[in-house]
């Protein structure tokens, strides 16, 4: 696993915290989709907008290229690469309520512009126990992906989670400390059950889209990071999780 220092503008702090709460709704609808993971069988897939862009770029983010965000993370790590039988690389994740929490992120070089959708696969193990992202004091997930905006003054993020019990399609809104030059919102991507245990899911954003109609704007700013991130600490609960397969596609 490369271990490269990740330099993240200081405002991502304050997206990562709690705020106000106020949910809305959203369209999300739920897929069977091809699964390139074991050939033949199938994968949950979770669209907000049907995904194609054939005469756009396409760039495999690999689990080893997401690095441990220091400045917003406790000193046990607890994330670490895997490989699956069928030779897929993925992010396992295993928090315990004793340790602080551990965020994961990925910085988008400049050249990385006019990004139309991002994907990836996530499951969970172990969910947090007594979560629930609409309450402060409980908002834990057991897996949730960050996507990072900057204009040139303000920062933007939505964070999808995989929550345990928020019905999927709920946006709530989340005021950071420096609101309104930060902004975030939380949209729920996929909701645990137990026949979820151990099964792949794969969530397909179309970025552009879902940004105007959360933020109600005409234009979405550049998309400049993803973070990951699987914690407990607010419900003290367990949570193991994994990520993979993630991938940007764009204009050229």
């Amino acid at each position: 696993m490369r271990n490269k220092k990740l330099h993240i503008n200081v405002l991502y702090r304050a997206l990562f915290l709690s705020g106000l709460l106020l949910p809305v709704s959203a369209e999300i609808k739920t897929v069977q989709s091809g699964n390139n993971i074991n050939p033949g069988t199938t994968v949950n897939e979770t669209v907000l907008k049907a995904p194609g862009n054939p005469d756009g770029y396409t760039y495999n983010l690999y689990a080893h290229q997401f690095t441990k965000i220091d400045k917003l993370s406790g000193d046990k790590n607890y994330y670490e690469i895997m490989i699956s039988d069928s030779g897929m690389e993925y992010i396992h994740s295993h928090y315990d309520p004793k340790k602080k929490v551990v965020r994961y992120g990925y910085q988008l070089p400049d050249t990385m512009q006019n990004v139309e959708y991002v994907s990836w696969l996530w499951r969970v193990e172990t969910p947090p126990v007594g979560a629930d992202e609409r309450i402060n004091g409980l908002n834990d997930s057991g897996c949730a992906v960050y996507l990072i905006f900057k204009d040139k003054i303000k920062t933007y993020c939505i964070k999808y989670v995989y929550s345990s019990v928020v019905p999927k399609g709920t946006i709530i809104r989340k005021d950071p400390a420096l609101y309104p030059i930060q902004q975030m919102y939380m949209v729920v991507a996929d909701t645990w059950s137990a026949k979820d245990k151990g099964e792949w899911k794969k969530v397909v954003v179309n970025v552009k889209s879902d940004f105007k109609k959360i933020y109600k704007v005409d234009k979405c700013p550049e998309l400049k990071g993803i973070g990951i991130l699987s914690d407990g600490d607010a419900t003290k609960s367990v949570v193991v999780a994994d990520y993979a397969e993630f991938k940007i596609t764009g204009k050229k």
